[in-house]
């Protein structure tokens, strides 16, 4: 940018409105908001049929996307954050018009050289002058926002200590379950039941037979969310001791981590080389482990990405001065 803008610096969250995109993004804004003088503005791209169709680098390549949108996107950013596919040339394009700084989130498969800074998990090999490397994916959990979330638990519902937090995932491109997978769950859930009460979270990805189960095994002596009302994920990471999380999550495993709290990784049948690549780092950073019974316990300092990306964010924008 041209000259300093002063504080606060308006930032602009752009996303194609996928929940994981969006919470990485909201991750670095908060981030960001917590050690500089900032206001956050977010918006969520809708793109025409064609603009849509065509691959993120063909469409930067093309100048394309600005002409494509649909989306208005809010003026006088000083910072866009875009974190998605689709996000991404729009998020170029848009600093290239305003003169905005833009920081994008995950490969933006385009060229890194469009944007101020990429903030990319390691496992996906990008390196770059203008490239920063995490630990898995930006994660929106705190201390604060977990303490806040654990307030609004009902403790009528609340099973004694010591507990253990249960989030499951289920099949993706990434991540293939086979029924003795699911088998393996159960198995684990009932040894750890004998040590520890059972705060157990499904996800959208996860099999409806698979939620029925659970609430059929669980629900009597335990806690199984069963998807009404909001989901009670944040506040139970404040309730418990640990951590089990299936692999198939970069989100979930990565959230538990920033906990400071012992992450327990259940395998699955098969995983992408990337995923696996991301549990090799977060095992090798300490914060876990594949999960084996009796359930251990051990320390390590809470990951905080997120804070992190923001600092060289900062640093680069010169908003440190």
């Amino acid at each position: 940018m041209e000259t300093m803008p002063e504080p606060p610096w308006k930032t602009v969250v752009v996303t194609d409105g996928r929940a994981g995109n969006e919470a990485q993004a909201l991750a670095l804004a908060e981030a960001l908001s917590r050690a500089v003088p900032v206001v956050t503005e977010s918006v969520q791209v809708e793109s025409a049929s064609w603009a849509t169709a065509l691959p993120p680098a063909v469409l930067h390549g093309l100048g394309l996307a600005l002409t494509g949108l649909r989306t208005r996107l809010p003026e006088g950013a000083d910072l866009l954050i875009g974190a998605g596919r689709r996000a991404g040339p729009v998020v170029a394009a848009a600093g290239r018009r305003s003169g905005a700084a833009t920081v994008q989130l995950m490969a933006p498969q385009m060229p890194l050289s469009a944007f101020s800074l990429v903030v990319a998990p390691s496992h996906d090999g990008l390196e770059g002058p203008n490239v920063l490397s995490s630990i898995g994916a930006l994660s929106r959990i705190t201390k604060v926002r977990v303490n806040e979330a654990a307030r609004t638990w009902p403790r009528s519902n609340l099973p004694p200590e010591p507990r253990l937090a249960v989030l499951v995932g289920g099949p993706s491109k990434s991540a293939e379950f086979e029924a003795s997978d699911w088998e393996h769950l159960i198995a684990l859930l009932n040894a750890a039941s004998k040590t520890h009460s059972l705060l157990i979270t499904p996800s959208r990805r996860t099999p409806e037979d698979l939620q029925t189960r659970l609430i059929d095994q669980f629900a009597a002596d335990h806690f199984v969310w069963d998807g009404s009302g909001a989901n009670p994920y944040p506040g139970l990471l404040r309730l418990v001791e640990a951590v089990l999380v299936t692999a198939d999550s970069v989100n979930m495993a990565s959230e538990a981590a920033s906990t400071g709290l012992p992450v327990h990784v259940m395998p699955v049948t098969k995983l992408a080389p990337k995923l696996a690549k991301f549990h090799a780092d977060l095992e090798a950073r300490g914060a876990s482990r594949q999960v084996a019974l009796p359930l251990q316990s051990w320390a390590y300092d809470p990951l905080a990405e997120a804070d992190r990306a923001a600092e060289e964010v900062i640093k680069r924008l010169g908003w440190d001065s």
